[in-house]
């Protein structure tokens, strides 16, 4: 199987990230870190790209599945959690432009929005996640770093 050329700019992401939540609505303390681990990986060959979040024990709470969608020419997400004791499955849509990584999603009651900045070297993305019950009013709802770790 060849490489799907389309996902090529996201090829930064491959490899191990620290992560840090912080200034999150849904903590005790909202002053508090949370710190857990990211990895990315190609699926397939470079058919898909994989992220696993796990937490700092490397127990995977969430996993998402980022592939591409010809006829629409958008980039589509399926994501999958069991995070809080939960089980969610969701449906997002991600780009990647002019160093700025987005992931949304529209759905009645409950919609998502992430903006990541990508530092110069691609090392670090500085992001936020926002939600809104009626797809007009955000709310912030947490920041994330991700910080790629060295080998």
């Amino acid at each position: 199987m060849k490489p799907n050329k389309v996902l090529s700019q996201f090829a930064f992401l491959v490899g191990d990230w620290d992560a840090e939540i912080s200034n999150a609505s849904f903590l005790p303390d909202p002053n508090s870190k949370m710190k857990g681990e990211t990895s990315f990986a190609w699926v397939e060959e470079g058919a898909f790209l994989v992220e696993r979040q796990a937490d700092m024990n490397g127990h995977v709470q969430a996993v998402w599945l980022i592939g591409h969608d010809d006829s629409t020419g958008k980039y589509e997400v399926l994501y999958y959690d069991t995070n809080f004791g939960r089980q969610a499955s969701r449906i997002y849509e991600t780009d990647l432009k002019d160093g700025v990584w987005r992931k949304w999603r529209n759905a009645k009651g409950f919609s998502q929005r992430f903006k990541g900045i990508v530092n110069s070297d691609k090392s670090q993305v500085q992001g936020l996640w926002e939600s809104s019950e009626d797809g007009v009013r955000w709310k912030h709802d947490f920041d994330l770093l991700y910080t790629k770790k060295r080998s």
